[in-house]
């Protein structure tokens, strides 16, 4: 975007869309005409189903039509959601990207994307929880755990509540540093990350939540799911006998390490199942299970449904 006349954004949504994302940018671009005093930004929702669409959370948007990659305004923003479809959207990035506009894309959109593209010659990235699953699924050698990649002019994002923050990195372009100092301190935003920082991925990436000597255990654990480390292992990495280790996991999470270690798997193991087309004994061995029955058994008493239950119910 350019500076000077208002720019024009297109928010992009399709049936399903996440309307936290959704609300997100349109809070900043209302804030940031507040703190302008003047309307420095407009948006339009649009999609390739136009008329009343319906979020993941039952909630509506009235959306404008589009036609193939014509009308397209000075920023795209492609918002995730569980009924994402490339074949809706991906002619109008392509175009934002030869006339040299950002086009954003938000989580499942910047997933959808990494998926069908057929050749990705720079970096790209999309929600941490995506990203475990596309390594497990392909090759995909410039995929990264950051924040957004910008590769060329495409901007793939985790999204969910870091949206905010995305948006207001890109009217930086236009907005001076003390008006987007008043825009983040108004909306309670302490710290505005760079695009190039790290997710946050995993529980052990919550600090405020956790005892420090947990904290560290955790990450083993999530670090280690295809192939699950000794509990007696862990204590000693972490600096701890293996009774405190188990005193520390009844304490403050009511379980034990062992049962703890088991979960984060059939959670990893949960996404492969609903997520993907692995064969079943695949994401037994991706989770740390030697076979698809010990899986079945455990998902079972952990979820109160089979495998193949939860992956056709899904489907």
């Amino acid at each position: 975007m350019a500076t000077g006349d208002p720019a024009a954004v297109e928010i992009f949504v399709q049936p399903g869309f996440s309307d936290f994302e959704l609300s997100a940018i349109i809070q900043v671009l209302q804030t940031a005409n507040d703190v302008c005093n003047v309307d420095r930004f407009s948006w339009h929702v649009t999609s390739d189903q136009p008329g009343l669409i319906t979020s993941s959370s039952e909630l509506l948007v009235r959306a404008e039509p589009t036609i193939g990659d014509e009308y397209l305004k000075d920023c795209l923003i492609v918002v995730g959601g569980q009924g994402v479809s490339a074949s809706g959207w991906i002619n109008r990035v392509r175009a934002m990207q030869r006339l040299k506009r950002p086009a954003i894309l938000l989580s499942d959109a910047a997933t959808k994307y990494i998926k069908t593209s057929a050749t990705l010659s720079g970096p790209v990235t999309t929600h941490w929880r995506d990203i475990g699953i596309l390594h497990e699924t392909g090759d995909y050698p410039t995929l990264t755990n950051h924040l957004v990649e910008n590769n060329n002019g495409i901007f793939t994002c985790a999204g969910q509540s870091h949206t905010q923050e995305i948006v207001i990195g890109l009217l930086s372009a236009i907005l001076n540093p003390q008006d987007c100092a008043e825009l983040s301190n108004t909306l309670i935003l302490e710290n505005v990350r760079g695009f190039q920082r790290d997710q946050p991925a995993g529980l052990s990436k919550s600090p405020n939540f956790f005892e420090k000597r947990l904290q560290n255990a955790i990450a083993l654990m999530e670090g280690n799911v295809e192939t699950p480390l000794r509990i007696a292992f862990l204590a000693g990495e972490i600096g701890v006998s293996t009774r405190q280790l188990e005193r520390l996991f009844m304490f403050y999470l009511g379980k034990s390490p062992a049962k703890f270690y088991k979960h984060i798997r059939l959670k990893h193991a949960q996404a492969l199942i609903v997520d993907t087309q692995m064969p079943l004994i695949d994401v037994a061995l991706a989770s740390g299970f030697s076979t698809s029955s010990s899986l079945a058994n455990s998902y079972r008493q952990e979820f109160g449904t089979t495998p193949n239950k939860a992956r056709n119910r899904k489907n």
